[in-house]
């Protein structure tokens, strides 16, 4: 069964719409997570292609200024983790010198290449145990 309603400006947040209610005197929890019940709510923070494919799959458009900020003004978490490493870091990670750069959706550290093959370099620190990196 496809939503009643799409919100389709209005990135959702704590405080994005005021409380609302079904039926005010009977609830204990205030607020609806929209404006209207059974309105599905905006959450660009995590992707804005699947919000694309969403409203597509249903027919329906989104709104051309909250496109814009999402695709032109904010960058993806990926994008943000790219432009935190050099040059010479991603040419190192394009050449395999680094392992663990995160390609898709990653969390922008640099994991150890704990594979077992050749020599051991550094011990790898933060578990209980040392494990050495390889």
């Amino acid at each position: 069964m496809p939503p009643v309603d799409f919100d389709t400006n209005i990135a959702t947040t704590i405080t994005a719409h005021d409380a609302g209610y079904i039926d005010q005197r009977l609830e204990k929890i205030v607020g609806l997570q929209t404006d209207k019940p059974l309105k599905r709510a905006l959450h660009p923070f995590g992707g804005i292609n699947m919000i694309k494919s969403s409203f597509e799959a249903y027919g329906r458009e989104m709104d051309a200024d909250f496109e814009y900020q999402f695709t032109s003004l904010r960058k993806t978490h990926n994008q943000g983790v790219f432009d935190a490493y050099s040059p010479d870091m991603l040419r190192c990670r394009k050449s395999g010198v680094l392992t663990g750069l995160p390609d898709g959706y990653g969390r922008g550290r640099i994991i150890g290449d704990l594979s077992p093959r050749g020599p051991v370099r550094y011990p790898l620190s933060g578990t209980r145990a040392r494990t050495a990196v390889r």
